[in-house]
């Protein structure tokens, strides 16, 4: 399994798939559906995707496997968002990859902290990675969230 971490322009073939990804595993999963204006909210976030090659009728091609947004916060703080793995390729070390090299990014773009809202579920997967939860649970999208961050 070869994954390839790009970033990726809104608005793009790549943008599109990965809001697909983003609905069907973030958001079906809980009764949301995708609003049409947060495209456009996002127009000036960093978009991170994860590609892997596919073989299919002998001809070559890459699928985003994964994908996330990193929202501006201020000059030295950004947050991680929309963090999602295709569901049958999780388990497989993607979105460590995934976080891994959005922290990368968002280091040679000047950040110097990310702050995400971690799914309770999700906690222990932050926590292998050096992010440090920061105060209580709370509710978000119906679902207990716990406020993380990380020094870069």
């Amino acid at each position: 399994m070869s994954i390839r971490y790009i970033q990726v322009g809104h608005g793009t073939k790549w943008y599109m798939e990965a809001l697909e990804l983003r609905d069907e595993v973030l958001r079906k999963p809980i009764g949301l559906e995708f609003p049409e204006y947060q495209v456009d909210l996002e127009v000036a976030d960093i978009h991170v995707v994860g590609l892997e090659k596919s073989t299919e009728n002998e001809a070559e091609s890459e699928e985003i496997v994964a994908c996330l947004l990193l929202h501006r916060l201020g000059p030295t703080e950004v947050k991680m968002r929309q963090v999602a793995v295709r569901t049958d390729r999780q388990g497989r070390g993607i979105g460590s990859g995934l976080v891994e090299a959005c922290e990368v990014v968002a280091r040679q773009l000047g950040f110097r902290s990310m702050v995400l809202n971690a799914r309770a579920t999700a906690v222990p997967f932050y926590l292998a990675l050096d992010y440090q939860v920061r105060g209580d649970a709370f509710e978000e999208v119906g679902l207990p969230h716990f406020k993380m961050s990380k020094a870069l």
